[in-house]
């Protein structure tokens, strides 16, 4: 996501999540390389496809997951020490193998870094939620911090309940810590159901998440659509993002992002 507001620039402003990302993730902000295959959902209601070339299929989960029953966060997306590689498609550029390593870091929180991309930091709400405190994009030395912090996956997801929340956001120079820009986010996470999903390391069924968010600030506003599938126990298997921007209201432009799980 910060990848985005870097071409916002106040002067140089430019997305996780994550996030990370978030993430980003990844995750976790957020192309898809290549043919892809079709996908079968799993749930009675539609959700957006997400697939890609198939593998082996991965050890069963302990953890399961039911299209119409709710899930709880922290299951699909463990704060535990894990590692492995994605696939990166940036603006149709295919970046393939990035290795990613989730670690506790010194302030009882994780870290998410994903190659020399971008890090995101997260914590456990002891409500259960999921969050991200802050994101850091480093090929263009910027980072956001949110307050209070973004509920990348609330404590209990419910099939077709949305849930809604604000933060404020600040956007800061890594070199420096100068204020680039600020302002408010409104954001949605909503449990879409089950899926079948295939990656490069195999296939899964997927708990299927989809988060909008419209962040305003001085100069820009910024509107981020993820549709992410969620693994208990492995997290985040593919992610798709797409950014609409508009530069004060004089013009708008649209890029997207996809990672996904290779290993």
């Amino acid at each position: 996501m910060i990848r985005r507001l870097r071409q916002l620039d106040v002067p140089s402003l430019a997305v996780v999540v994550l996030c990370a990302m978030v993430a980003i993730g990844a995750m976790p902000g957020c192309s898809g390389p290549g043919p892809v295959a079709a996908t079968r959902p799993a749930a009675s209601q539609p959700a957006p496809t997400v697939d890609a070339p198939a593998a082996t299929a991965p050890a069963r989960p302990s953890v399961t997951i039911a299209a119409t029953q709710p899930v709880k966060g922290a299951d699909l997306f463990p704060l535990r020490k894990a590692a492995g590689m994605y696939d990166i498609t940036r603006d149709d550029k295919l970046t393939p193998g990035v290795p990613y390593k989730l670690e506790p870091d010194a302030a009882n929180g994780w870290t998410l870094a994903i190659g020399d991309l971008r890090v995101v930091n997260l914590r456990l709400d002891p409500d259960g939620s999921v969050l991200v405190t802050r994101e850091d994009e480093l090929g263009d030395n910027l980072s956001v911090t949110y307050t209070p912090a973004i509920r990348m996956l609330p404590a209990t997801l419910t099939p077709s309940q949305p849930q809604e929340f604000d933060c404020q956001l600040v956007v800061r120079s890594m070199k420096d810590q100068s204020v680039r820009d600020k302002g408010d986010c409104r954001y949605t996470v909503e449990y879409l159901g089950t899926q079948q999903v295939q990656t490069p390391a195999g296939e899964f069924t997927a708990a299927m998440v989809r988060t909008t968010r419209q962040m305003n600030l001085n100069l820009a506003s910024v509107r981020v659509t993820m549709l992410t599938a969620y693994v208990p126990e492995k997290g985040v298997v593919v992610q798709r993002v797409e950014e609409v921007r508009r530069m004060l209201g004089l013009f708008s432009s649209k890029s997207s992002e996809e990672s996904r799980l290779a290993r």
